[in-house]
C-alpha cells in the first residue's frame, strides 16, 4: 500500500487499478494485445478480448507481411 499513488480515489480503488490486468465488477481491462515481428517483416498479432460481465475471453490471431515503405 505504501507504493500506491495518492490520487484521491482511496486506497481500495488504487489497489484495483495498480494491476497490469484490471478485473473488477464495474471496471477492467478490455483487451490484451501481443505484436511479434520477425526479421523477414512477418507480423503475428494476437488479441485477447475480455467480457467483463462473465470474465471470459475470445482470442483473435492476425498474420500478415509488412511491405517495404517508399519512405525507406
Amino acid at each position: 500500500d505504501e507504493n500506491l499513488p495518492n490520487t484521491g480515489i482511496g486506497v481500495e480503488r488504487e489497489r484495483i487499478l495498480s494491476s497490469m490486468f484490471i478485473k473488477s465488477p464495474n471496471y477492467g481491462s478490455r483487451c490484451s494485445t501481443v505484436v511479434l515481428i520477425d526479421h523477414q517483416n512477418r507480423v503475428q498479432l494476437t488479441e485477447r478480448v475480455y467480457d467483463l460481465t462473465s470474465f471470459e475471453h475470445t482470442t483473435r490471431d492476425f498474420n500478415f507481411q509488412l511491405e517495404k515503405s517508399s519512405l525507406d
